[in-house]
């Protein structure tokens, strides 16, 4: 009897202590992916939302799917059969059934060892289409000076009392424009007001106006404004909303001329060779950070990227050198639109150490460089310069989008 008890006991113990299967998530060295900043949050039965998915992995991607409330919706997904970088297509029709729910959606892609990364997209699905209208005969201005104030009266109409008007700044409430008091509550002429400031120089402004009505139905209305200096600098020439492509895009260029701002393609950059002096990237490796690099013609990194550029004289006439620096960690990205002089611009440099890289990696949101063309001891004509990163989408046909000043 003794045996036998020892025996059950065992034989209980040894399926008790079965491992459960595990799933491995968050491998960050391997997988990414990015979402669209403009996903649509709030949706009605039969409105479709739909939006392309960039992923890309350093070891290559097997598959990618996306569940619902945990389960795998059929039709969305796809085999990715080792690519290292891969689009897909997010599409999804609201339901009746899917009135007054916050649809939670997990978008899971594995690569080829079994890693895998999860993202989530919220999306929110209301009864029906709100009874709101805004006038869009009246215009806000797509192009104001920094210091002039965008002033503008919109009306709007709803069906329903209305609940709220509110206006966001690059997604940031102005609580100061925010109304929820209505003398008409089924139609507001709706006072818009923003000064663009120094900061806002160069940048599209996003002002988006929310209206709310009684049963929580809302709709949206966006304007978008760039802000332009009243008068040029002196001395210090200044380029907005320059992108570079990952070596695999097939629309925007990778080869930069720092003196006008062009930017060339593949094909194009043979006939600049002498004007080119920064080259993009995108890097699949932890020294590369798994982003979109800048490096310069005369590098290693740049011939093995782009191979055509080991022809030297036969197809580059001539390979152009570049010092590249990480500015001094006491700049912060507030501080861009303060380098309004050479002598500033030239310091900056100068205070950013003595040493250059090959390239820069994580060219992300943010991220200031400072440059200057030619060789190492300073000759007359190098041209001087600092850079910020305002986008960065990090695949092979990815782009960083970006502001830079010059000097001489």
């Amino acid at each position: 009897m003794k045996k036998l008890l020892f025996y059950c006991v065992f034989l209980i113990a040894f399926v008790n202590c079965k491992p459960e299967e595990e799933e491995v998530l968050d491998n960050v060295n391997s997988i990414i992916i990015e979402l669209p900043s403009d996903v649509k949050s709030v949706s009605y039965p039969a409105d479709s939302s739909n939006f392309d998915i960039n992923l890309s992995s350093s070891i290559g991607l097997d598959s990618v799917y996306v569940k619902l409330d945990g389960v795998e919706i059929t039709d969305l997904s796809k085999n990715l059969e080792g690519a290292k970088s891969a689009t897909f297509r997010f599409s999804y029709v609201p339901k009746t059934a899917d009135v007054g729910k916050s649809l939670n959606f997990f978008i899971e892609a594995i690569d080829i060892e079994g890693n895998l990364k999860r993202a989530e997209y919220l999306l929110y699905v209301q009864a029906n289409l709100p009874m709101i209208s805004f006038d869009l005969s009246q215009i806000v201005p797509d192009t104001v000076f920094s210091g002039e104030p965008i002033e503008k009266i919109i009306t709007i109409t709803s069906g329903i009392d209305l609940k709220s008007i509110t206006t966001f700044l690059n997604g940031i409430e102005i609580t100061t424009l925010t109304k929820t008091t209505f003398t008409n509550p089924f139609r507001d002429a709706y006072a818009v007001a923003y000064t663009p400031t120094g900061t806002d120089l160069g940048q599209v402004l996003t002002l988006q106006i929310k209206a709310v009505d009684q049963d929580d139905n809302d709709l949206s209305q966006e304007y978008k404004v760039f802000v332009k200096r009243s008068a040029p600098l002196v001395g210090v020439i200044e380029f907005w909303g320059i992108q570079m492509g990952g070596q695999t895009n097939a629309t925007i260029g990778q080869f930069l001329d720092v003196e006008t701002g062009n930017v060339y393609t593949k094909d194009q950059s043979a006939a600049h060779a002498a004007d080119i002096d920064i080259i993009s990237y995108y890097s699949n490796s932890p020294s590369g950070k798994y982003s979109i690099n800048i490096t310069y013609p005369l590098t290693g990194n740049a011939s093995i990227i782009y191979p055509d550029l080991k022809a030297v004289p036969a197809i580059w006439s001539v390979r152009n050198t570049t010092q590249l620096r990480d500015a001094i960690t006491t700049i912060s990205p507030t501080d861009f639109n303060t380098m309004d002089t050479p002598e500033k611009i030239k310091a900056l440099y100068d205070a950013s150490g003595s040493s250059t890289s090959s390239s820069i990696n994580s060219m992300k949101q943010d991220k200031l460089v400072v440059f200057k063309t030619g060789m190492d001891a300073s000759l007359a004509g190098d041209t001087y310069g600092v850079i910020i990163v305002r986008a960065s989408s990090g695949t092979q046909a990815g782009q960083v989008t970006f502001d830079y000043k010059t000097c001489n």
